[in-house]
């Protein structure tokens, strides 16, 4: 027999009765009978119409938006089999921490002139080892694994930083 292995998607997903529930559900006019006991531990539950019927979802099961839309529950155990989390995270922002001396502020802001004269010839050098490769690239006409690049180019950023 063949085994099928489960294609790469990303779902939007919470966990019902502990996640804040998003826009897409609380909209969603296939949510019915939604129900949230406020007192301490208490109940949450709704049904949700599936396009294999409806369904209910109790505290805990997840409630999966899926790539067309579609709303359905998952239990919990299933879901993190299946499922993991994607983090994001944002792209051409630097995050530095930087110690300051107040009893000799001249001081510090030759160190922090000289740490960032170090980090502009660093990128400098990136960008300089980007465009050569370009050029390789479009003279021989081959393919090149950009992402494999960029990941060698971060790691020798954050080895000159540090």
């Amino acid at each position: 027999m063949a085994k099928f292995k489960k294609k790469y998607e990303e779902v939007e997903a919470f966990k019902l009765g502990y996640d804040v529930e998003p826009k897409w559900f609380i909209e969603n006019d296939r949510v019915c009978n939604f129900m949230e006991e406020k007192c301490i531990g208490g109940n949450v539950s709704c049904d949700l119409k599936t396009l294999e019927g409806i369904m209910r979802a109790n505290k805990g099961d997840y409630i999966i938006q899926g790539v067309k839309g579609e709303i359905y529950p998952c239990k919990a155990d299933i879901f993190e089999m299946t499922y993991e989390k994607v983090e994001y995270r944002r792209k051409n922002k630097l995050s530095t921490e930087m110690t300051l001396d107040s009893t000799n502020f001249q001081e510090n802001i030759k160190k922090a002139r000289k740490e960032l004269d170090l980090f502009i010839q660093t990128l400098e050098k990136a960008n300089d080892k980007v465009d050569k490769l370009t050029e390789k690239m479009n003279k021989y006409a081959c393919k090149v694994d950009i992402d494999k690049i960029v990941k060698q180019l971060g790691e020798c950023l954050r080895e000159s930083i540090e």
